[in-house]
């Protein structure tokens, strides 16, 4: 089998280089570092993988996981320390169970690097469950804050940074639009 090219990079990807073995066979010769890996490469078979291109990097990858097990830390740290009542903690339960699977998909991967999305199923499940949990969290945190705005408007009908009647139907309108928008992803994405 031919090297793989994506217009407009060459064959090999910049990573690597086309090479050819004593029998003519061509494969990718990947630079230190780099390698090919079947995650989300859909467009080559197990068995052809040596010509495919050279786009993975271990310890970038490894270093990527590390980053984000920090800053899943910090930001859950930071939000459980300032939950008060018992309606605050429901309020953020999708986005702990969020930082709980993304936690244990990051550690699952730093542990075992052969665990591949699209390729390990447990990694693979746990890392889509968590797209639906963080559009809800942005969905709950959006129309919390466009809510507060909206009744601090209401609230301070002749006190507020708004100079104007019109601004704030202005305000008023965007709240409802962004509540109108997200109802309606989330019940095309529940559907």
């Amino acid at each position: 089998m031919d090297c793989l090219k994506f217009w407009p990079l060459p064959e090999c990807g910049i990573n690597g280089d086309c090479v050819e073995d004593n029998n003519g066979t061509r494969f990718c010769q990947c630079n230190s570092g780099f390698s090919q890996t079947l995650e989300l490469n859909y467009f080559v078979e197990e068995e052809d993988l040596q010509s495919s291109i050279c786009i993975y990097h271990e310890d970038a990858v490894n270093g990527l996981y590390v980053c984000l097990i920090v800053v899943i830390v910090l930001s859950s740290f930071l939000i459980v320390v300032n939950i008060e009542r018992t309606s605050q903690m429901f309020r953020t339960l999708p986005f702990i169970i969020f930082s709980v699977f993304l936690f244990g998909v990051s550690i699952y991967r730093l542990v075992n690097p052969q665990a591949l999305f699209g390729k390990d199923f447990a990694f693979t499940f746990c890392l889509t469950l968590t797209a639906p949990l963080s559009q809800i969290q942005g969905y709950i945190f959006t129309t919390k804050y466009l809510y507060y705005m909206a009744r601090k408007i209401e609230l301070n009908e002749h006190k507020t940074f708004f100079s104007s009647r019109r601004e704030r139907k202005k305000v008023i309108f965007v709240y409802y639009y962004f509540k109108f928008l997200f109802d309606a992803m989330l019940m095309d994405f529940f559907a």
